[in-house]
């Protein structure tokens, strides 16, 4: 997808969150925390590590700022209710982030978690 404004991302962007929380809607309340195997990330963890990732590391990096990802811990958020207000809490903060990205700011490069350092010197893009 070529990204021309904010919007069009917008609404392409809500469209595949939309499937995410059909699918998360179906956790049971119970099962928030439970992990097939004890190094696995449970559900909460996926949702927390989701909402971080967007908020903290993407958006972060389209405005040229370093990845702030947090974790994905219980101390992020706790309990099925908290665990969706958080993820809802960032979204709504990275829109009015992304909302606010003209269009020059849309076809800027910035360095992206997984890039080394060095392709754009000090760390900043050109």
């Amino acid at each position: 997808m070529e990204v021309t404004s904010a919007e069009s991302f917008l609404a392409y962007y809500e469209r595949i969150r939309e499937r995410t929380l059909r699918v998360a809607a179906c956790i049971p309340r119970d099962k928030l925390e439970w992990r097939h195997q004890e190094d696995a990330f449970s559900f909460g963890d996926i949702l927390r590590h989701l909402a971080a990732t967007e908020r903290f590391m993407f958006v972060e990096n389209a405005l040229l700022q370093p990845t702030r990802y947090p974790g994905h811990g219980r101390e992020l958020a706790d309990g099925f209710d908290e665990v969706f207000a958080y993820l809802n809490r960032l979204h709504a903060e990275s829109v009015a982030i992304i909302r606010g990205l003209s269009p020059t700011d849309l076809e800027r490069k910035c360095q992206t978690p997984g890039e080394p350092r060095s392709r754009y010197g000090s760390g900043s893009a050109p």
